[in-house]
Parts: structure tokens; C-alpha cells; sequence
């Protein structure tokens, strides 16, 4: 565990001197959002780990995004947790841009060793969002369709306002939902987990930290009550 959070550092000290941008503008997109995909297409790099009670587990995501076009963008993840680290790679393509068209939309595709279902699965995100009298809202919907037929559902949501210069107060939150029972089901599957709860971001130059604490719940398929608990997570990225 330590060996996993000393490599997030490791790795934001070694980018830092690459960072070209302010990370000001990223986090106004939704850019560093620990749970919910924003349609934000900049380049940057991004680690945020959390303890989940309800799960009992801790989880330390760390992603590159690059943006390639105007229009195109490539993501590559490493997700640690429960002794595992589980690789994602994806595409997204932007249709629509606040400043043309109202709002930020954006359609995604990939792969993962491990989605909510717990096996190899491959799936098509769509991500919208849009500035609100200051705040930008965003929200996702992300469909997985896994090995043995296994389908399930991720959705996110949440909101991000500069309350001065160069920190931000918001929500966010993320729901998975399992869509597929059968006879053969991998071990400890959830029916269906929760996280949400409010955020802070600072911004630094090409620097944010994120801070994140809130409520989190889950089900496992053979359970028969939910787990309820809270989560707590910090995070450290920069735009490049």
C-alpha cells in the first residue's frame, strides 16, 4: 500500500517539470472530478486514492489523458486496490463544445481488466456538461459489457464552482448497478454501489490537490443487507 501511494508522488514529481498549462481551467471543465468523467479534452495527468468503509477497501486511481485534436483524446488508467492493479485504456471523441453549442458532450470507448462486474469488460461512456451561472455541471453514464456476458451500468454526476481564485468547492458522486444475474456470477459482485459527498480543489500554476469526504453504501449479490459507511480520498494532478 505504501509502495502504491509513494508511486503516485513519484510519478506528479517527474511530470511536474512537463506541465505546460494552468490547472485553473482544467479543474473549471470537471477535469480532476475523483469519481464522475467530465467531456473536459485537455491533457493531464491525475492520481486520487480513497478508503472506502462500506467496502473495506482502499482505491488509488492514476490516469494520463492526452489530448491529441480538438476533437480527440486518449486515456490510459491504472486502478490499485485489494492487493490488484488493473489497467484501462480509452478513446473520446468530442460532438459538441460549450461555446458553440451550450453544452460539452462527449463519447467514449474503451477496455478495462476489471469493471464493476469484476472481469475483463468493454464499454461506451457519454459525458455531458455545462456552466450554470459560475458552476459547471457534468454528469456521465457509462454502459460495460464484460466476459461471460456480464453487463452493468456506472453513472456520475456533480457540480464544481470557483468560490475564490483558485479554489473550487463542489459535489460528485458515482452509482454502478449490475444489469445481468445468472446462475454463474463472479465472487463478491456487488448489485450496486454508492459514493458521493462534497469536494475541495486548490490550484497552484500547473498544480491541484483534491480533498474529498462522504457518504458511501453497497451491496453485494449475495448479501442479504447493504453495507452503509463513509469515504475519505485526497488526490494531486496537473494539466500538461
Amino acid at each position: 500500500m505504501k509502495l502504491a501511494f509513494g508511486s503516485l508522488y513519484v510519478c506528479a514529481l517527474l511530470v511536474a517539470p512537463a506541465l505546460a498549462d494552468d490547472a485553473r481551467e482544467a479543474v473549471q471543465q470537471g477535469g480532476f472530478l475523483p469519481f464522475t468523467q467530465s467531456p473536459a479534452n485537455v491533457s493531464l495527468v491525475r492520481s486520487f486514492g480513497d478508503y472506502d468503509s462500506a467496502r473495506r477497501s482502499t482505491v488509488v486511481q492514476s490516469d494520463v489523458q492526452a489530448k491529441l485534436s480538438e476533437k480527440f483524446q486518449a486515456q490510459a488508467d491504472l486502478t490499485y486496490e485489494s492487493g490488484s492493479v488493473v489497467p484501462a485504456l480509452a478513446m473520446q471523441v468530442s460532438l459538441f463544445d460549450e461555446d458553440k453549442q451550450v453544452i460539452d458532450l462527449q463519447l467514449g470507448g474503451g477496455w478495462t481488466h476489471s469493471g464493476f462486474n469484476q472481469v475483463d469488460a468493454g464499454f461506451l461512456a457519454l459525458a455531458s456538461g455545462a456552466t450554470v451561472r459560475g458552476t459547471y455541471l457534468t454528469s456521465m453514464a457509462r454502459f460495460e459489457l464484460g466476459q461471460d456476458a456480464e453487463r452493468a451500468g456506472v453513472f456520475g454526476a456533480a457540480a464544481i464552482h470557483e468560490v475564490r481564485t483558485h479554489v473550487f468547492a463542489g459535489v460528485d458522486s458515482k452509482l454502478g448497478v449490475d444489469l445481468e444475474r445468472d446462475a454463474s456470477e463472479p465472487a463478491h459482485e456487488s448489485s450496486w454501489d454508492l459514493q458521493a459527498g462534497p469536494l475541495a480543489t486548490f490550484t497552484s500554476g500547473k498544480v491541484q490537490l483534491t480533498a474529498s469526504a462522504g457518504f458511501a453504501a453497497q451491496r453485494e449479490r449475495t448479501a442479504s443487507a447493504s453495507d452503509v459507511g463513509v469515504y475519505g480520498g485526497a488526490g494531486v494532478g496537473g494539466v500538461f
